[in-house]
């Protein structure tokens, strides 16, 4: 097993493919089984708004396992969390937490800066052994690695080895996204595309429209004309370039060239290829 790809949404990224997962709405275990077998590329739990409840997350993640598809080690759908605090917060604790669990993927909502994704990059990483090949930016998370390599299915030694940032690390099994939603973020959204470690760059509409002053106007020409210029920053230098989209959007969105959607309905998704 340990030689397979752990993460399907880095390697759907990976291979130029988009990544499109939802929203995990419903936080109960039968939930939780629900879009473990969904045909989805991930699942993003939601603590910003929502309560952040260690022990509930770790719960809803044992039983985010489907065993019938997971008979080859690999983790079909990504479990993703969203952390409830802004990226400038620097509360690289919370990160540790929810790491530590054993998802594969952090977003980071309210980045500012080049600075606040680098901090984001650092409390994900664990500090590198003398002979890495990618020994910056120095990590900073604390080892408890033995949870996270349970659900992993690998050795502690297995999971420390991979349990890295994607696309710094081309082997690493870490999915790193941080979001545009403020004045602040657009920017420096330049500066930020350019941080080493950083997978996707999110734009978050909603928040954005109250930043640019039409709250709630997702389809306000300003709000459209700040999306489409996060778009062409990340395609300009690479970077999946990921978006919340309503369901009936999703398509269009693709189309635009978003690597990395995330809607509420599963039943509306455009099958996995």
């Amino acid at each position: 097993m340990s030689g397979l790809s752990l993460n399907q949404t880095i390697r759907r990224l990976q291979t130029g493919q988009p990544a499109v997962g939802v929203w995990a709405m419903d936080r109960s275990p039968d939930g939780a089984a629900f879009y473990a077998s969904a045909d989805l590329d991930f699942v993003l739990y939601d603590m910003e708004h929502g309560p952040f409840d260690i022990e509930s997350l770790r719960v809803w993640l044992q039983f985010f396992v489907d065993r019938r598809r997971d008979r080859t080690g690999e983790l079909p759908v990504t479990p993703i969390a969203r952390i409830p605090a802004y990226g400038y917060e620097r509360n690289y604790w919370i990160i540790k937490q929810v790491l530590d669990l054993g998802f594969l993927g952090i977003v980071v909502p309210h980045v500012h800066s080049a600075e606040d994704a680098a901090a984001a990059v650092r409390a994900i990483r664990y500090p590198q052994a003398s002979d890495s090949s990618y020994p910056e930016p120095r990590g900073y998370r604390g080892a408890r690695p033995a949870m996270a390599a349970r659900y992993w299915g690998l050795t502690q030694e297995e999971y420390v080895a991979r349990a890295d940032l994607w696309p710094l690390n081309p082997e690493g099994e870490l999915l790193l996204v941080v979001m545009i939603e403020t004045r602040e973020g657009l920017d420096q959204v330049e500066a930020i595309v350019r941080v080493p470690g950083i997978g996707v760059v999110m734009v978050g509409p909603y928040d954005l429209s109250f930043a640019l002053g039409v709250p709630g106007q997702t389809k306000h020409p300003a709000v459209q004309e700040a999306i489409a210029h996060v778009l062409t920053v990340c395609q300009a230098h690479g970077v999946p370039c990921g978006i919340a989209a309503d369901p009936e959007d999703v398509p269009q969105r693709l189309a635009q060239g978003f690597r990395w959607v995330v809607t509420r309905e599963v039943r509306l998704l455009p099958r996995r290829s």
